[in-house]
């Protein structure tokens, strides 16, 4: 939450869900409730990957930045050094950087 908090505080728009738990758990076929010009998807091995989702999730494909192709990495688990961190965060400015703010 601290790196959300300082992305929010460079001016990222973050989606802000609605539940008074700290994270709102909800399947891919729910996630449209939340509209988002990027999508940021869970790096780790375990979890799907985008070519995965859109074998294996019916409505990914139909999710407005994933059809712009505006989809990216989200490390969860930080690196414990500015030195690992460094292209973790130039990878995700990039991304940002191309990313059109006008997809939904």
């Amino acid at each position: 939450m601290v790196d959300l908090n300082y992305l929010r505080s460079l001016g990222l728009d973050l989606v802000t869900h609605t539940t008074d738990n700290f994270f709102e758990l909800l399947s891919w076929e729910q996630i449209n409730l939340y509209p988002a010009d990027v999508i940021l998807v869970d790096a780790r091995n375990a979890q799907l990957q985008p070519e995965q989702l859109a074998i294996e999730v019916p409505t990914w494909d139909a999710l407005p930045a994933v059809r712009a192709g505006q989809v990216g990495a989200w490390y969860a688990a930080a690196p414990y050094s500015r030195k690992r961190l460094v292209p973790i965060m130039q990878e995700l400015i990039e991304l940002i950087r191309r990313c059109r703010a006008d997809v939904v």
